[in-house]
Formats: C-alpha cells, structure tokens, sequence
C-alpha cells in the first residue's frame, strides 16, 4: 500500500508522534526518518513519540535512540471509559453505530465499488458477502478498521485533553490497512496524518489466504493445535486418496442448527440451542445439530443425547469431534463446479474476497448437499458467512433462518441481516435491520424468544428467594452485570466492573434487610474478574443473604436472567448499552433499573425516565432503589409499561412455539418437494392466519 505524501501541516518546532505498533521495522524504516528529517530541517526539541502497542526490540531501539536525538519516547496510557465525545457519549460504543456506518456507505458509494460492479455481474449474495467483509467483525486485530478508527478518536482526545493543540503537525504511524484514503478522510477533520506501515506478515498471510482460503486454514489450524501435527498428516493423508466429494445415499430434509454451547434437551429452563424444538411440535428426526467449537466438541454424551431425541449431529472439522464417530464432513476441493462467482478486477481486495467466497461457498454447498439441509436456523448474523450460506441454500431449493437473540437499537453493519426469515420479537426491529441494509422478505413478529422460561423457573426462583429471606432478608435485589474482560483500553475492564460490585456487596453488608441475587454475564470467570475484590464477595456470601446464579457447564450459565429476576422484588441492569438481560426480567414481571455509567446517553431507553428507571450514577440509583423498596413503591419507578407492548406484543409465553411451528411448517413444504418461494409463501399465509396480518413484515 502506498505511502501517504505527507503534507506540510505548518512550522510549529513541536511535535506530536504517535506510533501503533511499535516494532524494530517500524521503527527503522518508518520513524527514524521521520525524526531525523525533523531533526535536519528544524530540531526535536518538544517532540513526543508515543506508541500504544511495541515490541521488547523495537521499545528498546526506539528508547535508546530518542535519549540521543533528544526526543521523549512514551506509552500511550487511556482507558475506554475515559474516552468520551462532546456528547458525553463514550467513543469506543459509539464507533459501531455511527463511524463505522458513515465510513462503510462512503466506500460502497465510493469509485472502487462502482467501477466493479460495472465491470462485472456480481450476484445479490455476493455483493452482500463483499460489503460485509468492508468492515470485518474483529476489533482488536492488529489490521482491524474499527480499530484505527478507534484510535484516531484516542489521539485526538489525547492531544485535546494533555497536549498543546497548537501544535499544527501530529502524524500517526499505523499498521497497513485495507481502505485507507477513507481513513485518511477520517483522520484529516483532526488534522492528523497517517503514515501507513506495511507489514511483511501482513502480506504474507494475505497471500496464503488468498491462495488457500479462510474456512480450509482455520479448520487445518485448530486440528494441528489440538490433536497434532503428526494427527493432522493422517487426516491429509486419509483425505488425498479419498474421493474428493462424498457420496451418501439420499436422506430426508433436515433442518441445521449450530451448537454454541448450550443443548440441555432435557431442560427446557434452561438457555438452549434447540428452544423452540422443546416448545413445538417439531419432529427431532427433523433436527441436525452442528459442532464446530474446538474447545467444546461433540462427544459421546451428546451424542448419546441427540440420539435419544431421534437427533443427529455433524462435525465439520476433526478437532471439534472427541467422540466415536468418525468426522462425517470434509473440506471439498475448489473444482470448477463451485467457482460460483467470477471476478475481472486489478484491486486485490475484490480478488481474494471473492476467491473467499467461493471457497465458502464450495464448503457450504458440499455441505449441505451431503447432509440434505434444507433449512439453516441461527441467531449468529455477525459476520459475512451467512451471506454465502443462504446462497448455497437457495441454489439447492433451501432456505436461511435466523432470530434475535439480543436487544439492538441502533443500526450497524455488523448486525445486517441477509436472511429468507428472520424471527424478532416486535417490529421495534425493523427501523434497525432497515438502516443497517438487511434484507429479508418475512419479517416473522413472535415475541421475545425466552418467555416460555419465565413459568418453568418460578419454583426455582422461589427456593432461591425463600434461602434469602430465611437468613434474615427483608427485600430482594437482583443485580445482571455485563462482564468484562483483562485490557482497560478496549473494554471497559474489570477495575471498571468492580467498582459496581464493591458498591453493590457493601450496601450488602451494611443494611441487614437487603437480599442480594448475581446474575453475572460470565459467572465462569466471575472469581478472576473480581480480582481482590473476591473477598467482598465472599464476605457478602457469609451472611447467607447473597447468591450467585452459577453455571452447570464451563462455556456459560445453565440459567437465565429470568431466574434472578424472579427472585428479587427489583432488578438492576448495569450496562445500557446492551440491555437484553434488563428487558427479560421486565417481560418477567419484575421493576428494573438501568444503570448507565458508560454514558449511553443516545439509547432511547433514558425515555423511561431519568432519575426513575434510567441511571448514570450509583448514588442517585442507590437512593431511588431503596425508598422503592423501604418505603413507597411507586409505579413510575423501574416502570417499562410504556415500553413492553413495543419489544413483545404477544407477552404470552409462547414465542418459541410460534418460532417452532413456523419451523415445522417450513419443513413440511420441502419434504413435499415444492420450490422454496411456494414454501416461504405458504407458511407466511399460515401464519398470517392465525396471528395476524401485521405480524409479518418485509424488509429491503
């Protein structure tokens, strides 16, 4: 990538450098020079150089040389909590929402998309897959967009809040980007300029990728990882005399659901993959359960438990299987057949995403077609991949379906949804699936997806309360936290965390009538998380008036929010900006308070009332909480009424089952062989029919 020319940005003497990543390259071909053409023209004196990220080689020869060219060589120290706009509104939160869109319309707006789309035929799913793959999931990769972005916005508050904004010339010396005279764009409104910094490792892997193809290196790259590069050879060895596609005999129609770490058939109460399986009527010989996480695989106790419901379970990679049955799929190779989308382009980057997509999608058809799935059921829409599943789908007369699992209120390109069916809970969605560029021709309305659990939790709920109350409580608090994890930079960390749990357990231990439920996010993790602060916990435990909602298995808890909620006489949600566990325990029956520490102050949630139901402080939360509790219960506090028909307009415990029976209508149209848009039409009638016109909709 080339180099940006640099500008002259005045004659200040001073100057400010900031530099990414600082490594022994970085610094000998990229920042010295720039320091010693600074030193020959003017001088160093007052120059800062500050890195964010560097190397033991690089921080030492940077250190070394500064001290003799006179300049200062330092970290650059922020939090994410500290990171805030003029709105108050914290940067790294807003960036998804608000950067991320403007910066993703400029440049599918921009000339290199117009010109290649007018050179070539590119496919709906394609151009989907391609505008997807502009700004890429990940946020804290060492070539992430979202994550320069990011740090433009920490180098201005930087210079903003501790620096002399006088000084005219600030570069950045960043890591090699795709897009960057976008990003150029971005940095210039703060008079920044970015040098970018190719990395030989950069190019490296985007060569073997290109050549080889994600989905095949990262399914090579967890089997070496887990089982050993002497396993690995075996299965390439196993492969190579195989034949290239497997053949199986023909089979019914199945519907493919992914395993994320939660099947508990059996417990219905409990978070599972298979929901709405358990509340309808749909046949479990009709069900195929996916895994593909390597560090859960499939094993003979859910095999055995699959089994045992007339379900089966595939594995798409050997490191994701432990259990007696042999992988039953294999990566295909790129035949001619699956080159899907051809592409006539000089820019690289057009290039490798659509050899990425035909990789994915050779994969996807295989699999499918081998598995006879004909229906694909997920909540997961965060990256490009379902695009290149619901065309292989559609190509072989199937379908995509996919549902909200979480709250969302404002648009972003990460949570586009390209889908044949989407299942929300209202159509209070359906501005945000609009603005985000989703397209989905039935919009499904069936409300929120987890109220059958609110009936089957309550004798839980109830025991749990009663051990509280036994030990001397008077009222109920529960308290959701959102997690938190190790760099404060990024996140907001657990110093940040523990400040609401230092808070919360000392009002605890110092007012006897006060009963406390947990409902930690990652409980796995609480302990580690809560660093010294553990003692407290322990100490609140002591009194028997504290408990914490656990977990059965290590990838996450075996209950829900809705537990704790139903406990308590008020419930606490410490994170606005991702409210879903606040929203469960209101559709449960329960007041809830917001607490907004972060500054989420564009959330439409503060209508419910500043100072009655939303919060940005403890204090203020604090003291409206406890004379709710001590000594009036006013209806305007913690109240959603307002709210409640807008997320759920059911609210009648049976939103999986209209999920499932939508389900179940789906399949019995591709079992009867007809094509997929009498199927989808079909059941959208049926639907219709029985709960209303207007609880179908159309988006894009």
């Amino acid at each position: 990538m080339n180099n940006v020319k640099e500008k002259n940005m005045g004659t200040s003497d001073k100057a400010y450098c900031f530099v990414e990543q600082l490594t022994i390259f970085s610094w000998c071909w990229y920042v010295l020079p720039y320091l010693l053409k600074r030193l020959f023209s003017s001088s160093l004196r007052g120059t800062v150089v500050y890195y964010i990220d560097a190397g033991w080689g690089g921080r030492s020869l940077a250190g070394l040389m500064c001290k003799i060219l006179g300049c200062s060589l330092m970290i650059l120290s922020f939090r994410m909590v500290e990171i805030k706009d003029e709105n108050r509104l914290m940067i790294r939160e807003r960036i998804p929402f608000f950067d991320m869109m403007r910066l993703h319309e400029a440049i599918v707006n921009g000339d290199e998309f117009k010109e290649f789309y007018a050179k070539n035929n590119v496919p709906f799913f394609t151009k989907k897959f391609l505008e997807r793959c502009i700004i890429p999931a990940d946020w804290e990769g060492p070539f992430s967009v979202n994550k320069l972005i990011y740090l433009i916005e920490v180098v201005n508050w930087k210079i903003s809040r501790d620096l002399d904004r006088s000084v005219v010339e600030r570069i950045f010396f960043v890591n090699d980007r795709d897009w960057p005279k976008y990003i150029e764009s971005h940095a210039k409104q703060y008079n920044i300029l970015l040098r970018f910094v190719p990395s030989s490792m950069f190019k490296i892997k985007k060569l073997i990728v290109r050549s080889f193809g994600r989905e095949l290196l990262r399914n090579w790259y967890f089997l070496i990882r887990d089982k050993g590069l002497f396993f690995a050879l075996k299965v390439w060895c196993r492969r190579v005399f195989q034949s290239k596609r497997v053949v199986m005999e023909k089979k019914d129609s199945k519907i493919l659901v992914e395993y994320y770490g939660h099947l508990y058939l059996d417990k219905p109460k409990f978070l599972s993959e298979l929901f709405f399986w358990q509340q309808s009527e749909l046949a479990g010989r009709d069900i195929c359960v996916w895994f593909n996480i390597n560090f859960d695989p499939l094993d003979d106790k859910k095999v055995t438990e699959l089994e045992s419901h007339g379900m089966t379970a595939v594995v798409s990679s050997d490191s994701a299987n432990k259990s007696n049955r042999p992988t039953t799929h294999n990566m295909p190779f790129l035949t001619g057949s699956y080159k899907h989308v051809t592409c006539s382009s000089d820019n690289n980057w057009f290039t490798q995403r659509i050899r990425d997509y035909n990789q994915q999608y050779a994969f996807w058809r295989s699999f499918f077609d081998q598995h006879q799935i004909d229906l694909y059921v997920t909540w997961y829409k965060y990256d490009e991949r379902h695009s290149v599943m619901g065309d292989a789908l559609k190509n072989r007369n199937g379908a995509i379906a996919i549902y909200q699992r979480s709250y969302e209120e404002f648009s972003s390109i990460r949570t586009s949804t390209i889908a044949d069916v989407y299942f929300a809970w209202s159509k209070l969605s359906l501005s945000v699936e609009e603005g985000s560029k989703a397209r989905i021709p039935y919009f499904v309305q069936t409300g929120y997806l987890g109220d059958h659990r609110f009936e089957l939790l309550k004798d839980d709920a109830k025991i749990l309360r009663q051990d509280l109350l036994k030990a001397g409580a008077q009222q109920v608090i529960a308290f959701f936290d959102e997690a938190s994890r190790d760099d404060e930079r990024w996140h907001t960390a657990h110093r940040f965390m523990r400040e609401n749990y230092i808070f919360i357990l000392e009002k605890l231990l110092n007012e006897p009538w006060m009963g406390l439920v947990i409902k930690p996010k990652a409980p796995y993790t609480l302990r580690y998380r809560l660093g010294p602060v553990v003692d407290l916990l322990d100490k609140a435990l002591e009194t028997g008036r504290c408990a914490v909602i656990s977990h059965d298995e290590f990838i996450g808890a075996s209950n829900v929010p809705a537990v704790a909620a139903l406990a308590s006489d008020i419930t606490i949600h410490a994170h606005l900006a991702a409210a879903t566990a606040g929203i469960e325990a209101v559709l449960a029956g329960k007041p809830t308070l917001l607490l907004d520490r972060e500054g989420w102050y564009c959330s439409s949630l503060y209508n419910l009332g500043y100072g009655k139901t939303a919060f940005d402080d403890w204090d203020a939360l604090w003291h409206v909480c406890k004379y709710y509790l001590r000594v009036k219960k006013e209806d305007d506090i913690g109240d959603w009424s307002s709210f409640l028909s807008e997320v759920d307009p059911f609210r009648d415990g049976k939103a999986a089952m209209r999920m499932g029976t939508y389900l179940k209508w789906l399949m019995e149209g591709f079992k009867a062989g007809l094509s997929r848009d009498i199927v989808l039409a079909d059941a959208a009638e049926r639907y219709v029919k029985q709960w209303g016109k207007d609880k179908i909709l159309s988006v894009g």
